[in-house]
């Protein structure tokens, strides 16, 4: 459709759910104050610009401001990476305590307040301007993070929001995906214990002393960080039972192949794969 303006919809006390897909739409900021409204599917607006500001929305459940990956290049069929962006810069859906799924991604993210979301399951934010994760403290229930291909370049915040020790914070994120950002420190993340899915290819790390905390990870991707030379915390710290899946292609561990068949003697149901189409497995 052709619709590019929402009004201040606030009157509205019994609207539950707005569809305003694949529009024109410049601002959903006249939803914000829709005491009942607990779905909005406004997803393929790439013309959406500026802040949006949700928190007077106190039933929302779901919120789809995504844009849909497509590519202009008629010469191929698969989308490598979208070309068609969205503009928003920021929400704020700080404090909405029945909310449970954001999906915003490839939009032009530069911040986004979830926090005191306590029936926040999963945020999907990959494709934007981001810099560092979001805060999440206050997301007692979140346990999906998606964060790639963004700009981050700090993830400390991450050790406040997951430290288990510290009443009240989260502590049941098992999935982090942070491939394609600019990370080349790990500091924080070894408070992330609950983790069992990790991706960090495509960064910049060469030190991964702090995963050695992590022990419960069944898959870990750090492919494509040239750098990264040792897998000592990882030999040094997890349990001979491991069932990790490991990919390292692309980093200067994938050619160490004597430290590789030692890990392999050593975790017995551990897989490692260093190249394009092999995988060691005893």
């Amino acid at each position: 459709n052709e619709i590019e303006t929402i009004g201040d919809l606030s009157g509205l006390d019994k609207l539950t759910s707005i569809s305003v897909y694949n529009n024109k739409i410049t601002d959903l900021n006249g939803l914000n104050g829709c005491a009942k409204l607990q779905t909005i599917s406004a997803y393929d607006n790439n013309t959406l610009t500026g802040s949006l500001s949700l928190k007077n929305c106190p039933e929302l459940t779901t919120l789809n401001v995504y844009i849909t990956e497509v590519s202009d290049d008629t010469n191929t069929k698969d989308v490598v990476e979208t070309t068609v962006k969205g503009k928003l810069d920021s929400i704020d859906v700080s404090g909405l305590k029945k909310l449970t799924n954001i999906s915003a991604y490839n939009q032009a993210l530069t911040s986004v307040n979830v926090k005191d979301c306590a029936a926040l399951t999963g945020i999907n934010l990959y494709g934007n301007q981001l810099t560092a994760i979001p805060v999440i403290e206050g997301c007692a229930k979140l346990t999906t993070i998606t964060l790639n291909d963004n700009k981050i370049t700090d993830i400390k915040n991450i050790a406040t929001d997951m430290d288990s020790k510290k009443e009240g914070i989260n502590t049941v994120v098992t999935s982090l995906n942070l491939s394609g950002n600019l990370i080349e420190s790990l500091e924080g993340l070894k408070e992330a214990t609950t983790l069992t899915t990790l991706n960090l290819a495509k960064n910049k790390i060469t030190d991964i002393s702090a995963i050695g905390a992590l022990t419960t990870l069944k898959t870990l991707t750090l492919t494509d960080n040239a750098e990264l030379a040792s897998l000592k915390p990882i030999s040094d710290n997890f349990a001979t039972t491991s069932s990790l899946t490991l990919n390292i292609v692309g980093t200067k561990a994938a050619k160490d192949t004597e430290a590789i068949k030692e890990m392999q003697k050593k975790f017995s149901t551990m897989k490692i794969t260093y190249t394009e189409t092999t995988t060691e497995k005893k």
